[in-house]
């Protein structure tokens, strides 16, 4: 994944705003979202995150049980991976009650979810976020 991203991030000039330009980072936030999605694949529920990082951003991807997504913030991204802070997350009561427990398939109970955030690394990126 962190290659696939880095790829992309690398054809990204931040300071060009070409119609091109805009379709390259838009298409950079669907495969954030995308990577993310697929990082989840292998994880089980309560081991570490997995990060991929790139020049632009951080994503990260978390198969949580949100046992306690309403009174624990949650990382964004990571820490010691390039960024000066990395920003924090609350789910909420609302997702915990919706995720906690739920029917992932007609007879089957599932709890928790993968959840996956990204962080942009600098303000100079902003940009290629608010497409």
């Amino acid at each position: 994944m962190q290659t696939t991203l880095a790829t992309l991030s690398n054809l990204i000039d931040h300071a060009v705003y070409d119609s091109s330009t805009m379709t390259l980072k838009s298409g950079y936030i669907s495969t954030l979202d995308e990577s993310g999605q697929a990082m989840c694949a292998d994880l089980i529920t309560g081991e570490p995150a997995v990060v991929a990082t790139t020049e632009l951003s951080v994503v990260r991807s978390e198969k949580n049980n949100f046992q306690s997504v309403d009174t624990m913030y949650m990382d964004m991204a990571c820490t010691g991976c390039g960024l000066k802070a990395t920003a924090k997350m609350l789910l909420g009561t609302a997702m915990k009650s919706k995720f906690q427990s739920w029917n992932c398939s007609t007879n089957k109970k599932c709890s928790g979810v993968c959840v996956v955030s990204s962080q942009v690394k600098s303000h100079k990126y902003m940009a290629v976020c608010l497409i």
